[in-house]
């Protein structure tokens, strides 16, 4: 707690606790959900890779890692641009009005 010269008290390590806490949670639950969905893409790419059936399995291979790379590679930018964009406007849709009104004549 502090105190002001008011007499108020202010407990200012609450508040730094609590964002510690909300800064790690949002860490560490943005790098679980970038594991997740790269692990369930490279399943998916894997799995229609070995539809196509390519005459060796070296080609096999190119083509997983390759569209694997890209594919978690893009997962990861985007996954941590949103978690650190400002999502403010989206609760209460204001910003799809002005979309809207942006995109009507």
């Amino acid at each position: 707690m502090f105190a002001l010269d008011s007499g108020e008290k202010h407990a200012i390590c609450a508040e730094y606790v609590y964002d510690v806490i909300k800064m790690s949670g949002t860490s560490k639950g943005v790098a679980a959900m970038i594991a997740l969905f790269n692990y369930i893409f490279k399943l998916i790419i894997v799995a229609l890779i070995k539809r196509v059936r390519f005459a060796s399995q070296t080609r096999d291979m190119k083509y997983i890692m390759t569209f694997t790379y890209f594919v978690q590679f893009l997962n990861t930018g985007i996954l941590t641009v949103l978690s650190a964009a400002s999502m403010a406007n989206f609760d209460d849709g204001s910003m799809v009005a002005q979309w809207i009104k942006m995109a009507l004549p």
